[in-house]
């Protein structure tokens, strides 16, 4: 912000270079397992095209940083190095979820190189985290961020909510990765019916990938939240890296005999499948949620101009109409107004909003009953969705 202007444009910009660094990235930790250069650069080309690292490097969100961060840990994890610890860290300071990671880097290296390097990483990762951990419960009086608390239940989720998780969770995964998890389950079921006996260091790099593939799911699943594709995207590269150093220690063991003629082909019909998926899907998806975007960024001009500067404004979409507006808003999601969580988690936003329960925190002077459709509907008319509260 000392250099750039902050805005959409420098989040998306950082956002970009975040994904194009994932790329390298993924290509160093195949090589880490491994591969061979060719399969390595293929299993890379396959990565560079996924359709959600593709849907949501220029979103402007945290996912690509995640991602990116997850990656060079674990090659600095594949090599025993302590320094792992501080890409976890970061990990954790940009995705909560990612200190499970931590704990599997710990076991990991206490029981390949001893408690002395486990302790090590572990304080690596201290050395990141606690600091800000410090300034957040001073800050803001909470060491949890609002993200997650208002997007996690306060216990167990309802059965109900569970299967609907794991529906969104196995749509998702299945229609992008369900080449690469059928090739591991058939590789994995190859291994154990062969006579082959897997070596100490290949069931330690499987171990990692597994948990790294599955812990942002498993914490989803566990807390109730609403599964959406950014937030299965960290645990996307081992799913691939899975699937191609799998099938290449096959094909050395004799059990894939033309692997290095299937590889092209496997690796073209994967992209055919990411190609097709961003075409047909996720860029419909992006480019309503652009005029979206633009729709709500008029509307905060209008608050703007006609509404008095010390006006209150409640509203489930605090991004664009809190940067735009120059107004005070209630965030109604508690993303930002953390005092509404209380009066959030455990609704949906229509019955706060009718409910009026968080007038409590605070009596907004205007409210934003945002509908998407309508607001696509009557852009020349945004006013309509800006509803007087005071009598």
């Amino acid at each position: 912000s000392l250099l750039f202007t902050p805005g959409p444009t420098l989040a998306k910009t950082l956002s970009i270079i975040c994904g194009i660094l994932t790329i390298p990235a993924f290509r160093r930790a195949a090589a880490v397992l491994g591969m061979s250069a060719v399969t390595a650069s293929l299993a890379t080309g396959v990565w560079a095209l996924n359709v959600w690292l593709v849907r949501w490097s220029a979103s402007g969100m945290e996912s690509t940083l995640a991602v990116l961060l997850l990656l060079l840990a674990f090659e600095a994890q594949v090599r025993h190095r302590p320094a792992a610890g501080i890409w976890f860290g970061l990990a954790v300071l940009c995705r909560p979820e990612a200190a499970l990671m931590v704990v599997v880097s710990a076991v990991d290296l206490w029981r390949t190189c001893g408690w002395r390097k486990a302790a090590v990483a572990v304080g690596w990762a201290a050395v990141v985290i606690v600091p800000w951990q410090l300034f957040a419960g001073l800050t803001f009086g909470t060491l949890v961020p609002n993200t997650a608390l208002v997007k996690t239940d306060a216990g167990l989720p309802s059965l109900s909510e569970f299967l609907l998780g794991l529906e969104r969770t196995s749509m998702i995964l299945i229609s992008s990765e369900g080449i690469e998890i059928a090739l591991i389950v058939s590789g994995v079921a190859a291994f154990f019916t062969s006579r082959y006996r897997i070596s100490g260091r290949s069931q330690r790099w499987a171990t990692l990938l597994f948990a790294w593939a599955a812990f942002p799911a498993a914490v989803y699943l566990s807390r109730g939240v609403y599964v959406q594709s950014r937030y299965l995207l960290i645990g996307m590269p081992p799913l691939t890296l899975g699937a191609f150093v799998l099938l290449e220690g096959l094909a050395r063991r004799g059990l894939v005999p033309r692997w290095t003629r299937l590889r092209f082909p496997l690796a073209g019909l994967i992209v055919l499948l990411q190609l097709a998926l961003t075409w047909k899907v996720t860029l419909p998806h992006a480019r309503a949620f652009e005029q979206t975007i633009a729709a709500l960024t008029r509307l905060s001009a209008f608050l703007r101009e006609a509404t008095p500067p010390e006006a209150a404004v409640a509203t489930g979409d605090v991004g664009v109409i809190g940067f735009y507006a120059h107004r005070y808003v209630l965030d109604l999601e508690g993303l930002i107004s953390r005092e509404v969580i209380p009066y959030r988690v455990g609704r949906p936003l229509d019955d706060l909003i009718i409910g009026e329960t968080y007038w409590k925190v605070r009596r907004p002077d205007y409210i934003i009953a945002v509908s998407y459709t309508h607001l696509r509907a009557h852009e020349t008319s945004l006013h309509l969705v800006c509803r007087l509260l005071l009598e």
